[in-house]
């Protein structure tokens, strides 16, 4: 005989994620979806000067990791309450609200490679020291 699967409310507590670790609520994750569309101004406020000193260019990736750590608390909650019941239109609105953001986040960050590859070698050597 198959098993039936139990519906969200029927799981025990402690056999679920932890997600109000990442997010309180729905209301918190979405406040901080507006902060990660926030850094997308910031980031680009780098384009065109991550070679010309190792100031900017560390504060471009102090930024960066701060986005990055933001980015993946906002997809783990918004993958995991959709993964608690698919068929639930407000979490799979949700998720496809984190994709979006996580598009306009990567197109944002779209010109650090090329300006990397730009800066010679012996110009990062200076910045290191």
């Amino acid at each position: 005989m198959a098993k039936e699967l139990k519906k969200r409310n029927e799981v025990a507590k402690e056999n679920t994620w932890a997600i109000e670790d990442l997010f309180a609520s729905d209301e918190l994750w979405y406040k901080n979806l507006e902060v990660l569309r926030g850094y997308k101004e910031k980031i680009l406020a780098f384009k065109g000067k991550l070679g010309s000193s190792s100031k900017t260019l560390l504060g471009f990736y102090q930024q960066v990791e701060e986005l990055l750590r933001l980015l993946d608390d906002l997809l783990n909650y918004s993958s995991r309450k959709r993964d608690q019941d698919t068929k639930n239109s407000t979490y799979q609105a949700m998720d496809g609200a984190m994709m979006t953001a996580y598009v306009e986040v990567s197109e944002a960050l779209s010109f650090e490679t090329p300006e990397i590859i730009l800066i010679s070698d012996e110009k990062m050597e200076e910045f290191y020291q």
